[in-house]
């Protein structure tokens, strides 16, 4: 019954919009001119699947306590209401609210009586973006950035990589969410487009307020260059923690916050062979054969770092870097040649899979030492990693779009790095992915109606 509610409710925000954007227009005109000032934007949708295999964390892998999860459904909801505002042409305000439902992981049994819903509401971006173009041949652009705003250092992934600011590297961690493949930054950001655009430079500092420490600064550079639209090369570095603005010494000592610092790199690839053969492009989607790649260094310090467990192989160096802090993906757009077909085939058919060597459980806490305190190193489970999948070194997705004027159509089926919420995350807190072993996934249809 809850679940019913919380669906119509989604249903009944979403036709609302509607109603809103038909009733006042998306547009609103000053003095008679026809520039737009104010425009509603939004999306809702409904979403069902199934995790059908995994381990949930609260006490720890299944040798430890924990319990595992088989063919547990799930009824999940959402809305993205949103206004941007053009008070002139070099200035954007950006503001949006999203509200969503979901079925969270209970703690002890697994019976469907367990089942808890929880309604949810974040604030994704609440940003000011001064932006100028076609300033010339030399300095193409400029845009500057601040606020809370959503990034991606990888434009084509669908679920995995995006790595720059969706990881951390003490411990080595990363996370991924349904259908949401960037990240929520709240600092700003600066951009220059030199020669045209082709290579576009930017600088970013923000504030952590998810990972440990909190509210530490990290200051990050990105160098974008697209020298025709076959290729598009991109290499970052964030320097993670840099600023420490925590003062809490009780929790956090001096050299605790020191061992969280970290310097992350990463490196994307996106080749689009179509333009290269004529008449291609007449007969495929824009996406259609794309393929993209992307790795990161998740910081280089040594193994000693690490537990001193003899039982856990020592990591691998290729040219002086740790391979069990880079985790590499790439992916590729199955061609739905759709302009030969009319349109009766899919948008986007991609496919990614991702090799990270880490032995350790992808665990965002750490070590939780008996004073409550927190250390910057993996969870070690005195080597007996047999229940947590080790060597699980493999992590895949697949997705499927196909919009239909403003309906959309979602399947998505992956072994990745979702973390799943608790009913009670103070007592619960479930810190570690869901999906551990080679036979874990979980698949997902999403119907989505766009405003």
């Amino acid at each position: 019954m809850k679940r019913a509610k919380a669906l119509i409710a989604v249903g009944l925000l979403i036709v609302g919009f509607q109603a809103m954007a038909l009733a006042e227009t998306d547009t609103i005109h000053v003095k008679d001119t026809a520039k737009p000032i104010v425009q509603v934007e939004g999306f809702g949708y409904i979403m069902f699947g199934q995790l059908v295999a995994g381990d949930y964390y609260p006490d720890g892998p299944l040798n430890n306590g924990g319990h595992a999860v088989s063919h547990y459904g799930q009824n999940n909801g959402f809305a993205h209401i949103g206004v941007i505002s053009n008070p002139t042409p070099w200035f954007t305000a950006k503001t949006a609210l999203e509200m969503s439902t979901f079925l969270t992981l209970q703690y002890g049994s697994m019976d469907k009586s367990s089942y808890y819903e929880v309604y949810n509401a974040d604030i994704p971006s609440a940003e000011g973006i001064f932006h100028w173009n076609n300033l010339g041949s030399t300095v193409s652009s400029f845009l500057l950035e601040s606020g809370l705003f959503q990034y991606t250092n990888n434009a084509e992934t669908k679920d995995l990589g995006n790595y720059l600011y969706r990881t951390q590297a003490y411990p080595a961690y990363i996370e991924t969410q349904l259908d949401y493949p960037v990240a929520n930054l709240e600092g700003a950001r600066a951009q220059v487009g030199l020669f045209h655009d082709k290579l576009k430079i930017e600088a970013l500092a923000n504030c952590d307020y998810i990972y440990l420490p909190w509210h530490d600064w990290n200051f990050g550079f990105t160098a974008t260059y697209k020298p025709s639209d076959v290729l598009s090369l991109m290499y970052g570095i964030c320097f993670d923690h840099a600023l420490d603005m925590n003062g809490n010494a009780q929790a956090f000592p001096d050299s605790l916050d020191k061992l969280y610092k970290a310097t992350k790199e990463d490196a994307t690839l996106i080749f689009d062979p179509k333009p290269l053969v004529g008449g291609l492009d007449k007969i495929c989607g824009s996406e259609d054969f794309k393929i993209y790649g992307e790795a990161a260094v998740l910081g280089q310090k040594s193994y000693q770092y690490y537990p001193n467990d003899l039982s856990i192989p020592r990591p691998y160096y290729w040219n002086g870097l740790p391979l069990q802090n880079m985790p590499m993906m790439a992916g590729f757009n199955v061609p739905s040649f759709s302009k030969l077909l009319s349109g009766y085939t899919w948008d986007v058919l991609s496919v990614e899979v991702e090799w990270w060597k880490y032995p350790y459980p992808n665990d965002w806490l750490g070590y939780a030492a008996t004073n409550g305190t927190f250390n910057a190193e993996p969870m070690d489970y005195q080597g007996d990693m047999s229940t947590y999948g080790y060597p699980n070194q493999v992590k895949w997705s697949i997705y499927l779009d196909k919009s239909i004027q403003k309906f959309e159509l979602k399947l998505m089926a992956m072994n990745d790095h979702d973390i799943y919420k608790t009913f009670s995350p103070q007592d619960q807190n479930c810190s570690e992915q869901f999906m551990r072993t080679h036979g874990d996934w979980q698949w997902y249809v999403e119907l989505r109606y766009n405003l």
